[in-house]
């Protein structure tokens, strides 16, 4: 059995359909199967599993095979082919390793169809059952401004479910945008409403202050009424178009320029003449007591 020494299933299979023995090289024999169970102890069926064949694939000469079939042909009774098939009570079929390999992978692809086919009809059949609601979902967010969990909430479906049939329907957007979007918008008309209130309510003080200025009340009398300070009064009666003097004594003056200036000085530091900027220092002695300080 040397010569099996590093052989696979094709090259044990080539040397059975050639008749010779896989084994010893011996042959080439008629029923190479007969050679390999007296000889070597290994009987037909595990024979063919090393080789990879189904246990009813022939592995005899043609010659035999044919002579064989050509008297099974005339000594053919009515019991004959169920004897064959096995078709007898408690008869189990038994299948080679090749045999179950094949089935193994048949079942599987046939499997993975079935369930690839029923999961394509299942989503075609769940996106027709829910054409309405996909064409409702769709008008509302392209038409509208709401978020995708309003959405959800308005149709009773969840926000990713939204989502989806937004992008069947063409539009692309996660929703962020939208949502921020929204919140923004909120946000600014709840500042715009809580401004237009408070104008309103500066208007109407602003318009009590000016009427009671014009009947002769005093800045002064306004700003302690008021808990506030007479600078106060008087912008706010400028803002709301009350005339009340500058209070400068002359607000076109011109402003002094002859201002009497500082006569130089010069650095204190022993052998230095340059102009002094600080602490009787010029610039250059003043960075070094800086650096000398830290």
């Amino acid at each position: 059995m040397s010569s099996m020494v590093g052989m696979g299933e094709v090259e044990i299979r080539e040397k059975l359909m050639a008749g010779m023995c896989p084994f010893c090289d011996r042959g080439p024999f008629h029923i190479v199967a007969t050679h390999v169970s007296r000889i070597h102890e290994i009987n037909k069926r595990e024979l063919r599993d090393m080789a990879g064949l189904f246990y009813n694939t022939s592995i005899t000469s043609p010659e035999y095979h044919e002579t064989r079939s050509a008297w099974s042909k005339q000594n053919w009774e009515a019991n004959h082919l169920s004897d064959v098939m096995g078709n007898k009570p408690g008869y189990t079929k038994e299948l080679s390793v090749a045999a179950v390999r094949l089935y193994r992978v048949k079942a599987g692809g046939i499997a993975d169809g079935v369930r690839a086919a029923a999961g394509r009809k299942a989503a075609a059949t769940r996106v027709a059952a829910r054409a309405d609601l996909n064409a409702e979902i769709a008008r509302l967010v392209i038409d509208t401004e709401l978020t995708y969990v309003e959405i959800g909430r308005r149709v009773g479906v969840h926000p990713k479910t939204v989502r989806m049939a937004a992008r069947r329907a063409g539009y692309v957007d996660d929703g962020r945008a939208r949502y921020y979007r929204s919140k923004r918008g909120m946000y600014t008309q709840s500042l715009r409403a809580g401004h237009e209130a408070t104008r309103k309510k500066f208007a109407a003080q602003g318009a009590e202050l000016v009427a009671a200025y014009e009947a002769g009340a005093t800045i002064e009398e306004l700003a302690e009424g008021g808990g506030v300070t007479g600078k106060s009064v008087r912008v706010q009666l400028k803002k709301y178009g009350a005339a009340i003097p500058d209070g400068r004594k002359d607000p076109n003056r011109r402003r002094r320029t002859n201002y009497p200036t500082q006569p130089p000085w010069y650095c204190s530091t022993p052998g230095c003449d340059r102009q002094g900027v600080a602490r009787k220092m010029c610039g250059m002695h003043y960075q070094r007591y800086l650096k000398a300080r830290v």
